[in-house]
Order: C-alpha cells, then structure tokens, then sequence
C-alpha cells in the first residue's frame, strides 16, 4: 500500500516535531506505546485504535499491567522511536509523508505526561453489543450482526468482575479512557466503569465514539454527571445512502440525537465530534458530512477503512481513485472560523491519503505488481502456514473460493500482509467472513483476465 520504506525519513521527523507542543519535540513520534493500552472484544490488547493488529497479548490469560510491561510493547516502543511505523503502525505513515501533520493520528496522544508504572490512556473496544448491522462492519463488533447470521463467535464476553477490579486499580493515574464498541450505551460493564470513573477520579476525559442512535434518560442523567466527550459516527448527511451503511439505523432518529449532543457539548464547553469512515460507499458523501459538522459546530475526523476488502479504497486502480480525489477536490466550503478550517483541512488530508493510494495504484500498474491466482493461494499458504495447523477449515474455505475465482491476475494480498499486518489479526478476520463475504473481499484483488 506505501511503497516500501516504513521508516520516516529524519527530515520530516523534524519537519513534524516543528508543529508539536515544544515538550513533547525531543521524544518519540508517536506517545501511544508510552501512554496508552486498547482492548478489543476477543481480549487481545494492543496500544491504539490504529494499531489493532499488534498484539501485546491476551485477556485474561494476560492481565493489564503485564502487558504495559510486555515485551511486545518494549519492541514497539524500539521501533517508533526510530519512526519506524512496521510494528502495525502502517496506517498512520502516509499522513506523515504527505505532510499532513494536523491530522495525523498521534497527535490524539500529545497531552498528558507519561507515568512509567501504569498507562494514562485505556481505550476499550470490548462492546460488541450493537443495534446495527455496518456494511463496513463484522460480527467482531456487531451483535446485531452475529444474530443475523446465526453465529457462535464472540458471543460471551470475556470481561467481568475481574476486568473491573483491574481497570479501577489504574483509575486513580488515568488521564483519559475512550469507549468504543459495537454502541458503547448499550454495554453493562461500560457501565460499571463510567460509575467508577465519575467516583475516583472525575477529571478524567471520558470519550465516547457512538453510533449516536441510543439516547434514553439514563444516558442523559449519566452524561450530566461525568467528564463526557462524545463522538459520533456520521457516514453520509443523506438519510438514503446512511441507512444503506449504518443498516438498521434512522437517519431522522441520528439528527435528534445530534443535536442534543452538540447541545450537551457547548454548555460542558468542549467539542462534539463527528468521525466519518471514508470508503468506496460513501465517497461521494464526504462533502455533506463536513459541511454538517459545521452546522453542529463539532471537530470532524475521517477515519480510512482498510477492511473489509469490498469496502476500502486503497484496492481500486488508479482511474477510479483519481476520479474520486477529483470530485473531492472540485467541492467548495465555507470557511471563517478556527473550527469550520480545521474541518476544512483535515477534508483535504483525507483528500492527500487518497491520493496517495492513487500513486500506490499507479506503481502496481506500470510495474504489473500482480501475481497469478495459483501464486497467491501458494503465498498465502506459506504466511498462513502457522494459523493453518489450528484452523484448517478457514484454509480450505479461502483456497477454495481463490480456485472458483478464475484465471485473473490479483494484487499480491501475501505481500501486503507481510509487510503491514500481523498474521494472526488478518487470519482472525477472515475467519469472521462467510463464504460469500470471502469470495466478494478477494474478488476486490482482481485486475483483469491473464
């Protein structure tokens, strides 16, 4: 996806460290390793929401605190100091080599001094209790979505009591805990810590990424009492091409509730939020979702989709995203105030990251990067070879549905995963997938009949 260096050039290490607040320029690229611990629903632990694919370990097998002393969090550690991104760190790269310092994701992670016993940050995505089926989404973080389609997997969390007692022992030191899910408002043990949060340590910022279609009085009479923050996940300002994403969602129902967010928001005086997935669903909404951000005076963040496959951008050729990247740039703003021109500006960063899978695109193209379907079952086997032994059925599905795709040159999937994804975590998705979601996400690879 990013060419192949994944170490960031000296130059724009100090290009970058000249925008940062001047305590933080002499110290590593990125502070998540150094701050922060995330959870996911199947209880691997890694360091952001950006980095889902570097495992640190495994709850409960792995409490928190040995995993903010692992070894697998000193080696990424080694490694972003250098600014080398390899530890699954890919995705924040081309912001850094497009310069589009404002937005680039650690910048989520410059506040707050670091405390070398306990992390100062927990961000948790153990909500898989969710009232929508995404497109963009899976049963890994969907109920909704699990029940659809008649699954087992991930059905009982592996989060209780002893989870609780061991996030309150850190309570004391945090500085910041996010919740995603799944909807965060629809999670017990969610509950339990926000209450624990408010009693122990109020100042906390308590940041809440919600689907932003539950708001009952309960929630009401929560938010009245904590630190809140909220954002809000908004794919498209048109109710037709909304409900065809967010499936089981109501636009109008999403409008009411914002409103009251951002209501919520200026009398607490910080800012509502609202993240957009940007991907091939939705590009041509892009537009109207800044512009609505703007009506509601709340801080915009694109968000790019890597999977599912059928969904992202970065597997299109270099036609189809230069034709989006200039109907994106063709569009027109209002501008004014500091808010409106942030939004403005990380529009057209999200823009610069399109283009540069625009460049990615070409370079397959005229270099013919492309490897035969009998090649890339052969090369995946070999990086699959450790997950195979422990799951051979998932193997046979995907084998067999590459097979029955036909005589098609595809982009070289091994060689990306390789590169920019821990094994395990791309494995783990695909084992998510039904037959037919694998067939539709590998046939997304292919570029033309050999």
């Amino acid at each position: 996806m990013f060419g192949n260096d994944l170490i960031l050039p000296k130059k724009l290490v100090k290009e970058y460290n000249k925008t940062r607040p001047e305590f933080n320029r002499s110290l590593p690229i990125c502070l998540a390793p150094y701050k922060s611990l995330r959870f996911l629903p199947d209880g691997n632990i890694t360091v952001c929401c950006h980095n889902n694919s570097w495992s640190l370990g495994v709850f409960p097998q792995m409490s928190i605190l040995d995993a903010w002393h692992s070894g697998e969090l000193i080696k990424i550690r080694k490694r972003i100091s250098k600014a080398d991104f390899s530890y699954g760190c890919y995705e924040c790269l081309p912001a850094y080599l497009n310069k589009n310092f404002s937005s680039v994701n650690p910048k989520l992670y410059e506040n707050f001094e670091t405390h070398n016993d306990f992390p100062i940050i927990l961000d948790f995505k153990i909500a898989t209790e969710c009232n929508l089926e995404c497109v963009m989404c899976s049963e890994y973080s969907s109920s909704s979505i699990q029940k659809s389609c008649n699954s087992e997997n991930l059905k009982a969390t592996i989060f209780g009591k002893d989870f609780v007692n061991q996030v309150s022992e850190i309570i004391p030191y945090l500085k910041e805990a996010k919740f995603s899910g799944g909807e965060p408002f629809l999670n017990n043990i969610y509950y339990e810590i926000w209450d624990l949060l408010i009693e122990r340590n109020p100042k906390c910022k308590i940041s809440v990424q919600t689907n932003g279609t539950i708001l009952n009085q309960k929630i009401i009479t929560l938010l009245e009492s904590g630190n809140f923050h909220i954002n809000v996940s908004v794919d498209s300002a048109n109710p037709k091409v909304y409900q065809e994403i967010r499936r089981n969602g109501d636009y109008n129902k999403l409008l009411e509730n914002l409103k009251y967010f951002a209501t919520y928001s200026k009398k607490k005086n910080v800012l509502l939020g609202i993240t957009s997935c940007n991907m091939r669903d939705n590009v041509y909404e892009l537009p109207g979702v800044l512009k609505l951000a703007n009506v509601l005076n709340a801080k915009l963040w694109y968000s790019d989709v890597y999977f599912p496959l059928v969904n992202s951008l970065w597997v299109l050729n270099s036609f189809e995203l230069t034709r989006f990247v200039d109907f994106l740039e063709s569009q027109s703003f209002e501008s004014g105030n500091d808010l409106y021109n942030h939004n403005i500006n990380v529009y057209k960063d999200m823009i610069s990251r399109i283009k540069n899978f625009v460049i990615q695109a070409k370079r397959r193209e005229e270099k013919s990067q492309y490897v035969s379907v009998e090649k890339l079952i052969n090369d995946l086997k070999k990086v699959f070879n450790r997950n195979i032994k422990s799951n051979e059925e998932l193997w046979s599905r995907i084998e067999f549905v590459l097979k029955n795709i036909g005589a098609h040159k595809m982009i070289d999937l091994a060689k990306e995963i390789k590169k920019y994804y821990k094994v395990d975590f791309v494995y783990t998705q695909l084992n998510l997938m039904s037959d037919e979601q694998l067939r539709s996400n590998f046939e997304c690879l292919k570029i033309g009949v050999e």
